[in-house]
């Protein structure tokens, strides 16, 4: 049993290190590879999703001894989380699924979810014995939303690298076969950097009349690849304002009024006041239920509330102490 655990953990750690090793120009455009590539780049951009997502509202869950970064985190992945008291442990806050709902379509009944050593999870709760903390209004969960978008927006990003690729203007170097092995080791050394290329007289007289030519056969524009960039920005600034951070990047290129930047805004202001309005309503009730009190801040009222130091003519700045 030993043996097998850690031949199971030894293959994840390889799967892991390969996932982040750099590829050479010869697996390239292996299909494997691109496979490879695509899973790499959903989840790079899944993680920037939810590392911005996760920086929205800053928590102290201290009065339960819960890490602060704990309750952003399973709000992502599960949409509710629940307070309740188990009768081993006092009070938890955690993960739960809705397995009845009263004829207002209000959860009466939950499923704790989790693992612990004694395998006491799951089991269920009966209102009023919970409090249940929502992301948003809608009940909703927000991975389900946000890995649509990470597909979206990881799928433009290799669109645009393959694009790139074919941007390129390759160069012909043809020479009979007794040359080409000078011609491969001029090339290897110019993308090597190299300041210099060391040849014999030979094998310079023996490539004097190789042909030397542009390969233009590629019906890619810039126009085009600029195009995908400026889509792959729209899906990022539309997912902003679905997790309620106003984005004005695409109006910088766009004919647009200040009306309907401020319409944009206002879209982008309502989805995180209500997600805010959740996580502060949830407090109130747990400081009710459990006789604790939880902190949850605003970060981006916070951010953006915050003026840049004001450089004088010394070149310090004015909130510097003297």
């Amino acid at each position: 049993m030993r043996n097998s655990n850690a031949a199971a953990t030894n293959a994840f750690n390889a799967r892991s290190l390969r996932s982040y090793t750099p590829y050479s120009s010869t697996d390239r455009h292996d299909a494997k590879r691109t496979r490879e590539l695509n899973a790499i780049s959903f989840q790079l951009t899944l993680d920037d999703i939810l590392k911005i997502y996760c920086s929205r509202f800053k928590w102290d869950l201290s009065a339960f001894n819960i890490p602060n970064n704990y309750m952003e985190y399973n709000l992502f992945f599960n949409g509710v989380m629940a307070c309740f008291e188990h009768p081993e442990y006092g009070f938890l806050i955690m993960p739960c699924t809705i397995k009845e709902y009263n004829i207002y379509n209000m959860p009466s009944k939950i499923s704790i979810t989790g693992s612990d050593a004694l395998n006491s999870f799951p089991f269920d709760v009966n209102y009023p014995n919970f409090i249940l903390i929502w992301d948003n209004p809608a009940m909703t969960t927000p991975y389900l939303t946000f890995r649509k978008y990470a597909f979206e927006i990881s799928d433009v990003s290799r669109s645009c690298e393959v694009y790139q690729n074919g941007l390129k203007k390759p160069v012909i170097l043809s020479g009979d076969f007794n040359k080409q092995s000078t011609l491969n080791h001029v090339v290897n050394s110019k993308l090597s950097n190299e300041y210099y290329t060391i040849l014999d007289n030979s094998s310079l007289k023996d490539n004097i009349d190789s042909e030397i030519k542009p390969y233009f056969n590629s019906a890619h524009k810039a126009e085009d690849l600029k195009a995908l960039y400026m889509h792959k920005q729209n899906l990022y600034d539309e997912m902003l304002r679905n997790m309620g951070i106003a984005s004005n990047t695409i109006y910088k290129s766009a004919q647009v009024t200040s009306d309907e930047v401020n319409k944009s805004d206002l879209m982008a202001d309502l989805v995180l006041a209500s997600s805010f309005e959740c996580r502060i309503e949830a407090n109130r009730q747990i400081a009710e239920f459990a006789s604790r009190n939880i902190v949850c801040e605003n970060m981006i009222e916070i951010v953006s509330n915050i003026q840049p130091p004001i450089p004088n003519i010394q070149g310090n700045t004015e909130n510097e102490d003297s």
